[in-house]
């Protein structure tokens, strides 16, 4: 069930960080704030699968996972909406 939980998880969130990052990157963002963006994404979901292998699952990696997850996803969306209304 954890192994299923932990997929669905990456399955909700990846997508809409890859899309903010593509409609980021179509805006016309520095390469260095897209790559730091895609670096938070991309620890923050190994995080969370980390916390889910881990038994029991490891709290402080799925709280840390999902916080870079979802910083990443706010200021990216921050960012884009930013841009767009300028």
């Amino acid at each position: 069930m954890t192994r299923i939980r932990s997929q669905g998880n990456t399955a909700e969130y990846a997508p809409i960080g890859l899309l903010l990052l593509l409609i980021a990157e179509l805006q016309g963002a520095p390469t260095s704030a897209l790559h730091v963006l895609g670096v938070l994404l991309l620890a923050g979901r190994a995080l969370h699968a980390l916390a889910f292998a881990s038994h029991p699952v490891n709290l402080l990696y799925r709280v840390a996972g999902m916080g870079l997850t979802l910083t990443m996803i706010g200021v990216t969306a921050i960012g884009v909406t930013a841009h767009s209304l300028l």
